[in-house]
């Protein structure tokens, strides 16, 4: 039998040791990184400056660049001028939308539709890193300083959830979010039926399709949280619409919806 003297120098050795091992093997992950040749998130192609912080090639870039402006922060309205000011539609002066502010990256059309489309219809996670940044690139352009601190996904039914096995609206989030101060509130929201695709649907359609379909989790304080609702795709509204109503009679202080795309 060992005895306590024994076993406490012997333990000490292998702790000092696992230590010395956790050590280099963390020095050695970061001297790759440094040493490893940085790659485009898109086509993969080899940075020009690796380690200088860019995370798209020089081809590849102008595809995401994130809209500076020229639409409605209530509904999404487009302008023809990318760099006009924002300013709410006649729609959303005449009937408020229940959030202070909306925000996309870009329109959903080109390489960012097809990145979103096959990050969430064909589970290419690869693409989780390119819409995070592109989701923390929008949120520094347009909520940055604005005293934001819970992000919460749009939530899956756990059928849908079990059968894709990830919600593509929460795991861009995971990362950066903290990086910025902010809390994500993974079960913010419970998406209490299973719902029908949207797709193909008027905005009628899509808002009977949601009624009821949202529950605000139940052991959550959320008065005096500053709550950004986040969703992949912006379309007629009606899902944020209706996850919005339910965290507002839940009691938030203040509210804004931030997503990758706007649909045209």
């Amino acid at each position: 039998m060992r005895s306590p003297r024994r076993y406490t120098m012997w333990r000490g050795r292998w702790l000092r040791s696992r230590g010395v091992a956790d050590a280099v093997k963390t020095w050695s992950r970061r001297l790759a990184g440094r040493l490893a040749p940085g790659r485009c998130l898109y086509c993969g192609a080899v940075l020009d400056a690796p380690g200088a912080g860019e995370s798209l090639c020089h081809r590849c870039a102008p595809f995401f660049a994130p809209r500076p402006g020229g639409f409605c922060p209530g509904c999404g309205q487009l302008l023809e001028d990318e760099a006009a000011p924002l300013h709410l539609c006649r729609s959303c002066r005449d009937a408020p939308q229940p959030w202070e502010q909306l925000a996309f990256f870009g329109v959903y059309q080109g390489p960012l539709r097809e990145v979103i489309l096959e990050y969430k219809l064909q589970g290419r996670l690869g693409h989780t890193a390119l819409l995070a940044a592109c989701l923390s690139r929008c949120y520094r352009l347009h909520f940055a300083g604005g005293g934001w601190d819970t992000l919460v996904p749009v939530p899956l039914h756990r059928t849908r959830l079990r059968r894709r096995g990830f919600n593509q609206s929460c795991e861009p989030l995971k990362g950066w979010g903290a990086q910025e101060g902010l809390e994500l509130v993974v079960r913010g929201l419970e998406r209490v039926r299973p719902t029908p695709s949207q797709t193909g649907l008027h905005k009628t359609e899509r808002e009977h399709n949601m009624r009821d379909a949202f529950a605000v989790f139940g052991e959550i304080s959320w008065h005096e949280r500053n709550v950004l609702l986040v969703d992949d795709v912006f379309t007629t509204g009606a899902t944020l619409s209706a996850c919005a109503r339910r965290l507002c009679e839940a009691g938030v202080a203040r509210l804004g919806v931030l997503t990758m795309a706007r649909a045209e």
